[in-house]
Order: structure tokens, then sequence, then C-alpha cells
């Protein structure tokens, strides 16, 4: 079973580790005992073929969609330059995959979508893959069914998290039933501009990465 691990989460988390007990130990032994840590709890069910980073691109494809995408979200620039050599530090023990433009949640969707495995993520968005999701802080391992439903949801209210508007401020999800076809169920709430952006913004979509992205334009 191959293994995708989304590197910039596992990074981020050691690192306010490291910085709040203040360990002596580098960012990189403490991230590589980590992704140790889960493959250990993963392989007591599944036997594990290849582990995979997947990496953030330094620009996201969606910011020339919505410049505000992630805006909120404050840069600090040490921490970039750590992450930056910790990334290095990783490339030569582990395989790992970018590409310009895209977050390493759109990279591992995309590649599980020809070769099925485990993703180690957090993130929710996830659930569209429709693949094995492996919580690194809860430890759960789940397969989730997303259906028509839960992408009309994720359009219609955005994310928080991502700075991607919410479109409507009261709505009931009870009125929708999982099979629902999505656009034309979007159209009921709100504008066809409105449904466009947020669901380029909030889909996995080969389409729209071919619309904005080269994916020759490929690092092994």
């Amino acid at each position: 079973m191959k293994v995708y691990i989304d590197i910039s989460q596992i990074i981020k988390a050691n690192w306010y580790i490291k910085n709040k007990i203040g360990s002596s130990r580098s960012l990189s032994k403490l991230v590589d005992d980590n992704i140790g840590n889960i493959i250990f709890e993963i392989s007591k069910q599944y036997k594990v073929s290849d582990i995979i980073l997947a990496e953030d691109s330094k620009t996201y494809f969606r910011k020339s969609l919505y410049p505000l995408y992630k805006g909120h979200r404050i840069v600090d620039e040490s921490y970039n330059d750590l992450k930056s050599k910790t990334i290095l530090d990783l490339r030569e023990i582990y395989n790992y995959k970018v590409y310009d433009g895209l977050e390493a949640d759109d990279i591992m969707y995309l590649e599980t979508k020809d070769n099925p495995g485990i993703i180690v993520s957090s993130d929710q968005d996830l659930r569209q893959t429709n693949q094995i999701i492996f919580n690194p802080v809860s430890k759960l391992k789940v397969i989730y069914s997303y259906t028509n439903k839960d992408m009309i949801m994720k359009i219609l209210t955005g994310c928080k998290s991502d700075n991607i508007p919410k479109l409507i401020n009261k709505f009931n999800g009870k009125t929708i039933h999982p099979n629902d076809p999505v656009k034309e169920t979007c159209l009921i709430f709100v504008s066809e501009k409105e449904f466009s952006l947020n669901y380029e913004l909030v889909v996995f979509d080969m389409t729209t990465y071919l619309k904005y992205v080269d994916l020759k334009n490929y690092k092994k």
C-alpha cells in the first residue's frame, strides 16, 4: 500500500512542538521521527510499499482565481526558510512529488486517482478522494464516501481556513439529497458567477488545473 503524506502539515505541527518544548533536536529529525511513527501505526494494519511526500508549491494557482485565497494567513519568513531546509533534508530520504502551482492535497488527489493508497492528512477536503485517510493527530483511519451533497455543501459554505467566501449565511443541508446534481442545486441558491468561483476553489477538478497549470512541469 502506498502512503501519501502532506509534508507541509507535518512540518508545521512539529515546528510548533519544537518551539513549545524547546527541543534541541533539528526540525528535520523531529519530522523524520514523526513520519516513522505514522508509518508504524499504518503498518499495523497495512503493508506499506512506498512512502511519498506531497509538497506544497511556492505559489498556488487558486490565487490567480481569487487573490484573497489564504490571504489572511501570516507569512513567517523564518519559518519558511526552516521549512525549505527541512524539505531538502527529507528529499534525501523519501520520494516526493511537487507540481508548480499545486498544494499538497491537490497532488495527493491526482496521484491516488491512478495509484490508490493511504493519505496522511487532517485536511477535510481530501475526503473527495474517497481514499483511506489517516489523521496524524487522532491516529484514526477512515474511508469516506464523498457524495454530491458533500460537494454542494462545500461550494456553498466556502472555507474559513482558506479564506474562501461563504455564499449563504443560512442554509439547511437537510434540503439536499446525496444524489442531487451539483451545479443545478447550487444555482438554486447562488449566481452562476458565485458558483463557478467557489467550485474552482474547493473542488478537485483536473479541468480546472489544466486551465491554469502546466502539469508537464513536474519535478520527480
